[in-house]
């Protein structure tokens, strides 16, 4: 999916119960996430509920790319991770690195609505992400 696409849907709920269920459907289309990878290294330090992130650099023609795996016992923080994913596809480390999420987050209206501590999950997944991709550049 496409951030565009992703954005019109979020526009066309009118209600937060619509956006959190297409949250909900989003992080079950996620990539299966190897069993292998449930490693504490992997694990996000902070959640509320047990939530893995794993990033794969992948070897293209010009460069490489990220491939992201997210799983999280919550299915709205799995779907939180999703969202980000569909963000981050095609950025380079230092692009995401650089990347304001949370505007994307305010853009489409979920900062007001999500918990504190699913605010704060939020906060550990994008620390995490860049911790990963800090390590991929050295």
């Amino acid at each position: 999916m496409k951030k565009k696409k992703l954005l019109e849907h979020f526009f066309t709920f009118s209600s937060w119960e619509e956006k959190y269920c297409y949250i909900i459907e989003l992080g079950k289309k996620l990539k299966k996430f190897p069993e292998s990878k449930k490693t504490k290294n992997n694990l996000i330090h902070g959640c509320q509920n047990k939530s893995w992130i794993y990033l794969k650099k992948v070897k293209t023609k010009k460069n490489y790319k990220i491939v992201f795996f997210g799983e999280s016992e919550a299915l709205i923080v799995k779907g939180l991770m999703a969202i980000l994913f569909i963000f981050y596809e095609d950025l380079s480390c230092s692009e995401i690195i650089n990347f304001d999420a949370k505007k994307i987050f305010k853009k489409i209206a979920l900062d007001q609505y999500l918990t504190f501590s699913r605010s704060q999950s939020l906060h550990y997944i994008f620390e995490h992400i860049k911790k990963i991709l800090l390590s991929m550049k050295k």
